[in-house]
């Protein structure tokens, strides 16, 4: 399996046992690096999803 997918499987186990939790995995290659500011796109990613949770 790629390590990719064993993070994602890993992750969404975790927070299958915390109520009311939701795993957004970010998209892309950059793995531990994603969301640093090398990707706009990794920025859009989590702008959104920090907008979303702050609104409730």
């Amino acid at each position: 399996m790629p390590l990719q997918a064993r993070r994602r499987t890993f992750s969404v186990s975790m927070v299958a046992r915390m109520p009311h939790a939701v795993c957004n995995q970010i998209p892309g290659v950059w793995g531990h690096f994603a969301g640093g500011g090398a990707s706009p796109a990794d920025t859009r990613f989590i702008d959104n999803n920090l907008k979303s949770l702050l609104a409730g």
